[in-house]
């Protein structure tokens, strides 16, 4: 028997206090900006995930023994409710919502990269309030990396991360758990100031700038204006948004790897020695993800032209706009797609369930296991030609394990099984069924927004307590990939046979 429990009250400590140096930012903003509401409103966040981490810390100081992959699932499933719960303060006590399943909701919505929102007069809230709102999902798009690095070991994605199937995921990112999560940081950050530069540059305003960039960046997709983002966004700023949405959601350990090479040649150069060229390639869902860049955007932009919504170059920029937010589950809007054609709405929703690639903040099923499920469809009918054939699945060139391959099966089978019974719950609104089926699509696939009722702007305002707490599940089921949720009722953590 092996007792875990030390490493988990330690891992969930660093997160607490990690969330609570966080939370002191928008504290100082509103000091700052002088927004006393806010100030009693974060005061509270800030001492309960002060005093949580600290309890939690000093008990699982000592422990450094690895995790059972249940145990990292649970951990990570505890630290985003725990997290949420606590970030619902600031919304509750601002009056910023309703109620506080509305609070919950927002806070969910938040720290899972969801972007969906029951605030309809954003426009009214204090900066400070503003910023947390959009700074608390750039940091739910962070925690998923180093959840998936190595901050939680055993994590529902390890099997996709491990170098023994390096052809499916990521790969062997650092050479160490500091490292990575350094890398992670620093690309995660750099991009985040990359993009907040770039927008300034093009007339955003500098906080308008920054939470647009860690809507992108994080994959989130929160509007930071009642009348949506498409407000104030002109062609240059669609262009750069565009281009973050697509970088933001492949697959991060990419860059990594690059920078990796980067170093070398640079050792090498200043060495005088020769360096190996050429060594990085784009792997198979790498190339898949390209693809499902281009073709939905093309097929989406003649649709608009087709059907005159707009002229040529609207259709090519609205239409691979909107493609790239919906396949990479950001869910911001470059205008109102409401009254789209029924193609366009019908294509925008289905690739919101392939989603970005493994290792990166995006939602959906991620275009990895897709990648292995048309690998499975074409083979099971290559064997019905060929019954004695024997047809490894392969990625990379690299032959996966079978258990690996079912699990693929099983997850999506259970992904498309969870969006139905989502559907199903949302019909008890009494909203009409095109809006139930988009809904489920937009909290489950971590999207935000989508079609009928909840409209461009992601509004779940309306919606009854019942189904706003339907969406907090399925927000959750979708950023933690579900095992994560099941994992918590699977018994106590620290004891696994060995």
């Amino acid at each position: 028997m092996m007792d875990t429990s030390k490493s988990a009250k330690r891992i969930l400590g660093h997160m607490h206090l990690a969330a609570a140096a966080a939370s002191l930012v928008p504290l100082l903003l509103a000091a700052v900006w002088k927004e006393s509401e806010c100030l009693k409103a974060f005061t509270p966040a800030l001492c309960a995930f002060l005093i949580t981490g600290l309890i939690l810390t000093p008990r699982g100081a000592k422990s450094r023994r690895r995790m059972a992959p249940r145990d990292g699932m649970k951990i990570a499933a505890i630290a985003y409710l725990s997290i949420c719960a606590i970030g619902t303060l600031p919304y509750c006590l601002s009056g910023a919502t309703d109620s506080v399943i509305s609070a919950l909701f927002e806070s969910i919505s938040a720290f899972t990269t969801t972007g969906a929102t029951t605030i309809k007069n954003i426009d009214a809230l204090p900066k400070s309030l503003l910023f947390w709102r959009g700074f608390s999902q750039w940091m739910g798009g962070l925690s998923v990396l180093l959840l998936l690095s190595d901050l939680v070991p055993g994590t529902y994605s390890e099997s996709l991360l491990t170098p023994e199937n390096a052809g499916v995921g990521a790969g062997n990112a650092g050479r160490g758990p500091s490292r990575t999560t350094i890398r992670v940081i620093v690309i995660y950050g750099g991009l985040t100031l990359l993009q907040s530069l770039l927008l300034a540059a093009g007339g955003a305003e500098a906080l308008d700038a920054l939470l647009m960039s860690f809507a992108c960046c994080s994959t989130g997709g929160f509007n930071i204006k009642s009348a949506g983002t498409a407000s104030i966004l002109t062609p240059y700023m669609r262009t750069v948004m565009t281009a973050f949405m697509i970088i933001c959601a492949s697959r991060g350990t990419t860059y990594i790897s690059l920078m990796r090479e980067g170093k070398s040649a640079l050792r090498a150069g200043a060495e005088g020695t020769a360096t190996k060229a050429g060594s990085f390639k784009l792997g198979s869902e790498l190339k898949a993800y390209i693809g499902f860049l281009i073709l939905p955007s093309l097929l989406v932009s003649a649709d608009l032209y087709m059907q005159g919504v707009y002229g040529l170059g609207e259709s090519l920029s609205c239409g691979s706009f909107q493609a790239v937010s919906f396949l990479t589950s950001t869910g911001t809007a470059a205008t109102d797609f409401s009254s789209w054609p029924p193609f366009s709405a019908v294509l925008l929703t289905l690739i919101s369930f392939a989603g970005g690639c493994s290792a990166s903040p995006a939602g959906g099923l991620k275009i990895v296991r897709l990648v292995i499920l048309a690998k499975l469809v074409k083979r099971s009918f290559t064997t019905k030609l060929h019954p004695n054939a024997v047809l490894p699945i392969k990625t990379d060139g690299k032959a996966l394990p079978s258990s690996l391959c079912n699990a693929v099966v099983y997850y999506s089978f259970a992904y498309v099984l969870l969006y139905f019974v989502g559907v199903f719950l949302f019909t008890f609104d009494s909203i009409d069924l095109g809006t139930c089926f988009s809904a489920s699509a937009a909290m489950l696939n971590n999207l935000g927004t989508g079609f009928g009722a909840i409209g461009f702007l992601g509004y779940f305002g309306e919606f009854s307590n019942l189904s706003k707490l339907a969406g907090c599940i399925l927000m959750l089921a979708g950023r933690l990939e579900i095992y994560s949720l099941i994992a918590l009722f699977s018994g106590r953590i620290g004891k696994e046979r060995v």
